[in-house]
C-alpha cells in the first residue's frame, strides 16, 4: 500500500494516473507547508519570499510588477498587494522605469537581502535533508518527469 493510499484511506484509485497525481499533490503541499513554515518564522509569506528571490537575481536592478509576476512559481493576481506589503516593511523600494515614466520598477533593498540570507539558511537545511531523503540520482529523474509533466496542455 503506497503512502498515499495510506494518506487518503483509499486502497484503489481510478487509475495508476489517479494516483500519481494524487500523490504528487500530497507530496506539493508538503513542500508548501515546509516553505510556508520557514517563511512565515521569518513574518513573510512564501509569496513574499518568492517576489524578494527573484529581485535578488537582478540586484541591484529590478523588475516590472507584470516581469515579477511572470516569474513567480506561484502566480498571484494580487501581486501589487503584495508588492506594497514589501514596500511598507522595506524589503523592496519603487522606482520609476527609465525607459516608461509610468512604470514602477521594485528594487529588493539591503534589509530584504538579510532577511533573504537568513531564510536561504534555513531553506538550505530542508533542500540537504530532501537530497539526502530522495538521492541524486532520483532527483534528476524528478526534474525529467516534472519537465514531462509541464509540457502537457
Amino acid at each position: 500500500m503506497s503512502l498515499v493510499s495510506q494518506r487518503l484511506k483509499q486502497s484503489k484509485f481510478e487509475n495508476i494516473s489517479h494516483e500519481a497525481i494524487l500523490s504528487l499533490l500530497i507530496a506539493t503541499n508538503l513542500l508548501k507547508d515546509v516553505h510556508n513554515k520557514i517563511c512565515e518564522e521569518r513574518g513573510i509569506s512564501y509569496q513574499h519570499f518568492n517576489i524578494l528571490r527573484i529581485l535578488k537575481g537582478v540586484h541591484p536592478n529590478g523588475h516590472p510588477r507584470c516581469e515579477i509576476s511572470a516569474r513567480m512559481v506561484d502566480r498571484s493576481p494580487d501581486i501589487t498587494r503584495l508588492i506594497n506589503k514589501l514596500v511598507k516593511d522595506g524589503l523592496v523600494k519603487r522606482t520609476k522605469s527609465p525607459e516608461d515614466r509610468r512604470q514602477s520598477v521594485a528594487i529588493i533593498t539591503q534589509k530584504g537581502m538579510d532577511l533573504l540570507s537568513g531564510l536561504n539558511a534555513k531553506l538550505q537545511e530542508f533542500a540537504v535533508k530532501f537530497e539526502e531523503s530522495v538521492g541524486e540520482e532520483d532527483l534528476k529523474k524528478l526534474i525529467a518527469i516534472c519537465d514531462r509533466i509541464l509540457m502537457i496542455k
